[in-house]
């Protein structure tokens, strides 16, 4: 299994169908029950499909709340080249935070990188 020794913003899809019991893929809770693996977590960015109405990327909450970290963005499916361009300039803005190197726990206040991403969209 993947162990990461540095501070890192998870991205992932949400599964299930619409189910949010299995939202987060299996792999992804895998790689967080190693503990070096939630420690070194600083923030979720999730895709999801609208279709599946109040379960649309509901992975990324579920993780943020459990692991004590930051939900920076949200995309639809894969992404417009507008995502794209926004989670590439809010990741730049979020790694130059100095709460980026700092523990889970104390990167809540990275709050406002969310806002500033999410108000760019």
């Amino acid at each position: 299994m993947l162990c990461v020794t540095d501070p890192y913003v998870l991205i992932l899809p949400t599964y299930g169908g619409g189910n949010m019991k299995a939202a987060i893929p299996v792999q992804v809770r895998k790689f967080l029950n190693i503990p070096s693996n939630r420690e070194q977590l600083r923030g979720v960015i999730t895709a999801g499909n609208t279709n599946f109405g109040e379960a649309y990327c509901c992975a990324g909450p579920k993780i943020a709340r459990k692991c004590g970290v930051p939900e920076l963005y949200r995309f639809e499916l894969l992404g417009t080249d507008h995502d794209v361009q926004t989670v590439r300039d809010g990741l730049l803005r979020f790694f130059e935070e100095p709460l980026f190197n700092q523990p889970a726990s104390d990167a809540t206040s990275t709050e406002n990188t969310r806002k500033e991403l999410h108000e760019s969209s």
